[in-house]
């Protein structure tokens, strides 16, 4: 624990009992630092006294813990009595860190804290050190350029602020935004006075709630025509670990494709799928990752040179760009709490990071925004295609009317002499419905791809679900065996949800894939004839 010196004896202290009763660990552990340990030992034996600095973990790991611990250490070191030392980088700490600007020749222990904290962001090659050495000065430089901060190399402000809390300084004015409201002429004009370039607008609103964030009819041009540019966000809820998984992140891909589309982003644009909620580290590990592997698919299948970007906290999207998953990051580091914030250095692929929310213009150019500092890997789009056809004509469906749908089906069926369910139909009229119903994005989207109306899609699939009978699983069996065991002549036959033969559907998918419907350029080579 490096508290040797600071109890010695034999004596079992307190705080050290305590720091036997949790999970810490004192020595490096896999994948640890031997000079972040170093560094750890260092402020357990220097702090332990103080009344609120409780044992740290030495297990060369930066984390939440230490984080706190260093902002104390601060603290500390400012003069702050243990009543008002709290750990929080509030204006107390703020003012006394303008007063303790560093330079090439300082020495003490306010160095030690910087080249702890600089450590600690994962700069290469800093030392743990009290003199800051041209070494350090030049690390301070990378630091600045790669956060994009005067690049002054001492430790000025700016630069503890950044090295602290995921905001940096909040204060700072980017060049960036991101917004819910519709960039009308008096905000672009009084967004661009304020010299801000890109906007992060949303594909969609989501479905069930009254805030209308999406993109609206002609704002693209509006935005282009004062000479800013667009970066698209997708989000529909997000907000629970619940949400995320392969699925459904196949089908916020293919539905951020159709939007992309409809707004007429070309080819080349990224688009940034958001995580807008605390996750931890597990979460991350089970639900994000396969989540963005089922996005990831979909933008690979259909996407046609859309890219893709994650929005969420810093640990989210490090670790889903190690996964080779993105190729950007929008940082949500204006959650300072977040533990995927406190405690992780920024992604080393960031193009925004979203600090602080603020008010632009006045009157009918007011405007709340997200402020976003720019790191210059995506400067977003300038130019669109025409807007697709409207969204009215295909949404999903509001599930709050099922019951009058399915009431509104059978009288259909009643009128046409059709009942329940016929002699050997597993599917009555109400189930085959409800399987319907279940596929109503995978529907909706389709038809927006097609540019079709859903009904042309939905009234053949339940039709065919009604009629699946015992003849149809004979039928499959039979093509099974056929295949597998070398019996049998049934080589093909109908079946799934549209009871479509094999063939069939085979063709109709290359034919898709040859006219660019699957959204691949007409020499694919995932064009080709699969057996069942």
């Amino acid at each position: 624990m490096g508290v040797d010196g600071a109890y010695p004896g034999d004596a079992t202290m307190p705080k050290v009992f305590k720091g036997l009763l949790n999970m810490d660990a004192y020595v490096v552990v896999s994948g640890g630092s031997g000079t972040i340990r170093t560094i750890q030992r260092w402020m357990n034996a220097r702090y332990i006294h103080r009344r609120n600095f409780f044992v740290i973990p030495c297990d060369g790991h930066f984390s939440r813990d230490v984080q706190k611990a260093l902002m104390l250490a601060i603290q500390y070191e400012l003069g702050m009595s243990d009543d008002v030392a709290n750990g929080v980088f509030g204006p107390g700490t703020k003012a006394g860190l303008q007063e303790n600007t560093l330079s090439q020749g300082s020495s003490g222990v306010w160095v030690n804290l910087f080249s702890a904290a600089m450590i600690f962001n994962r700069r290469s090659g800093v030392a743990f050190t009290g003199t800051f050495t041209a070494g350090l000065a030049d690390a301070a430089r990378s630091f600045q350029s790669f956060v994009k901060l005067p690049v002054t190399g001492r430790g000025d402000f700016q630069t503890w602020a950044s090295l602290l809390v995921s905001t940096g300084d909040p204060t700072r004015r980017g060049t960036a935004l991101d917004c819910v409201t519709e960039i009308t002429t008096p905000r672009a004009l009084a967004l661009k006075a304020a010299g801000y370039q890109i906007v992060g607008r949303y594909l969609c609103n989501v479905a069930g709630t009254t805030l209308n964030k999406k993109i609206q009819p002609f704002e693209l041009t509006t935005i282009a025509g004062h000479g800013l540019r667009v970066f698209p966000i997708y989000q529909t809820y997000g907000g629970a670990v619940t949400y995320f998984n392969s699925k459904q992140g196949a089908a916020d891909g293919f539905d951020a494709i159709v939007w992309a589309r409809h707004h007429g982003f070309k080819p080349g644009t990224r688009i940034y799928f958001a995580v807008d909620y605390d996750a931890i580290d597990a979460d991350v590990t089970s639900n994000i990752i396969p989540h963005f592997r089922g996005i990831k698919q979909s933008i690979d299948e259909y996407g046609g040179g859309y890219t893709m970007g994650v929005h969420g906290p810093r640990n989210v999207c490090s670790r889903v760009a190690a996964q080779g998953l993105t190729s950007a990051s929008f940082v949500s580091d204006m959650s300072t709490g977040f533990s995927g914030n406190l405690g992780y250095p920024m992604p080393e692929d960031w193009a925004f990071d979203q600090i602080a929310t603020i008010v632009v213009g006045s009157g009918d150019g007011r405007v709340e925004i997200d402020n976003n500092i720019v790191s210059g890997r995506d400067n977003g789009q300038s130019s669109f295609d025409s807007p697709g056809i409207s969204e009215e004509l295909d949404v999903p469906f509001d599930s709050q009317y099922l019951g009058t749908l399915l009431s509104d089906i059978r009288h259909y069926f009643s009128t046409i002499g059709i009942e329940e369910s016929g002699v050997g139909q597993p599917y009555p009229t109400e189930e085959s419905f409800r399987i319907l119903m279940a596929y109503d994005r995978l529907i909706t989207n389709l038809a927006r791809t097609l540019r079709m109306r859903k009904s042309l899609i939905q009234v053949p699939l339940l039709w065919e679900i009604w009629h699946y009978s015992d003849l149809d699983i004979v039928s499959d069996e039979l093509v099974r065996q056929h295949y597998q065991n070398g019996v049998g002549g049934k080589m093909d036959g109908s079946t799934g949800l549209g009871q479509i033969f094999a063939a069939t559907a085979i063709n109709s998918r290359n034919y898709s894939v040859d006219h660019r419907a699957a959204g691949r350029p007409a020499t694919s080579p995932e064009r080709r004839w699969v057996r069942l």
